[in-house]
């Protein structure tokens, strides 16, 4: 890992903490000219929070998309971001970053870059799986809306490493994700653990009613008839703008 100036490995110990006491929930939101896609939690001080979450950004990274997750641990919050930057071929190139956010510190407990191969599939409960190489990770986010500003967000993110054809392990893009794995940015291993669980996610989450109850053929078909149309639906729209009246 390339090492950091003493400058900024000083700025970084300041950086992470914060008084973060709550959340707010809100649509688009611009800082900097750059516009960011955020869906999270009740709250009163979302001003403060999002000015201070951009003093860990890099000065020329952005964040485009913010969501609340939920979380296994009290007095704590998870959020999955994606940034962006313009990277050594002169493309945007994009990563998904984990927050963990208590009432002193605000510390990244998830780095992926955004490849070519990136997948990103429903898991059928409000959660949705995204897997790249050989990592694979599960995000449930606090509301249905935030699943689907996600999962569109991602989708574009996606796209456009395909389009730019970035791939793994070539030393050409993502370089300056490195300074977010840096040590004095790290969560401690607890709130790793969780972004890093699979198999057992389901048990830290409340089961919705409808998994037990046994489903008729036509039931199935049309369950079926609606996760494709809503994926068609939740990928062409905006979902700030979209109405019920809309979607019918």
């Amino acid at each position: 890992m390339p090492s950091l100036s003493s400058n900024q490995q000083s700025t970084l110990h300041v950086k992470k903490t914060l008084i973060l006491p709550k959340i707010a929930v809100v649509g688009n939101h611009t800082i900097g000219c750059h516009l960011a896609r955020i869906v999270a939690g009740n709250a009163d001080n979302f001003q403060s929070y999002i000015k201070s979450m951009y003093t860990i950004l890099q000065p020329d990274n952005h964040l485009t998309l913010m969501v609340q997750l939920e979380s296994g641990f009290p007095n704590r919050f998870r959020y999955l971001v994606i940034i962006t930057c313009i990277g050594k071929q002169q493309t945007e190139e994009s990563a998904l970053l984990g927050f963990d956010v208590t009432s002193s510190e605000i510390t990244i407990g998830m780095t992926l870059p955004i490849w070519a191969d990136l997948d990103i599939s429903l898991d059928g409960d409000g959660g949705f799986k995204v897997t790249s190489y050989d990592q694979c990770y599960m995000f449930k986010p606090v509301s249905v809306q935030a699943l689907w500003t996600a999962y569109q967000s991602l989708h574009k993110a996606s796209n456009q490493a395909r389009h730019y054809n970035y791939i793994t392990n070539t030393g050409v893009t993502h370089d300056w994700l490195e300074y977010y794995r840096h040590i004095d940015l790290r969560s401690n291993q607890i709130y790793i653990n969780e972004w890093n669980q699979m198999n057992d996610i389901l048990s830290h989450r409340s089961d919705s009613p409808h998994l037990y109850q046994p489903l008729s053929s036509d039931e199935k078909a049309l369950r079926t008839r609606i996760n494709v149309k809503l994926k068609e639906l939740m990928l062409q729209v905006d979902l700030d703008q979209v109405t019920p009246k809309f979607v019918s």
